[in-house]
């Protein structure tokens, strides 16, 4: 687990010394055959050395596909992971994401939410 400083900045968390990602919603759908459910596609862009707090996304399912750069990610209790360009990784409802950091350029991640 990411042993990383966690500090408020006005109503919004970073990691201390780290700057925080952006998400761009791309577009919303609101399926019909999933009632109250909506499916949203963004992306993610972190700049070069930026690490996100530990975070979960409740209810939601996140799939995620690197566009660009490298990510390092851990989720709940099992061991930590590279995704390169191409490469996905899935977030289940409840998930625990304890570490996501970018390594030495700007990533770019494609993703998709059921929410």
């Amino acid at each position: 687990m990411s042993s990383l400083k966690v500090i408020e900045i006005g109503e919004t968390y970073h990691v201390e010394g780290h700057p925080r990602e952006t998400f761009q919603v791309l577009k919303i759908y609101h399926p019909p055959n999933i009632p109250g459910k909506a499916v949203v596609l963004g992306m993610v862009s972190m700049d070069s050395k930026a690490a996100t707090p530990a975070h979960t996304h409740g209810g939601s399912a996140v799939i995620a596909v690197v566009a660009d750069g490298t990510v390092l990610n851990q989720m709940n209790g099992d061991e930590q992971f590279i995704s390169r360009v191409g490469e996905t990784w899935y977030e289940g409802p409840g998930y625990h994401h304890v570490r996501s950091e970018m390594r030495a350029r700007k990533t770019r991640m494609r993703c998709s939410l059921l929410c």
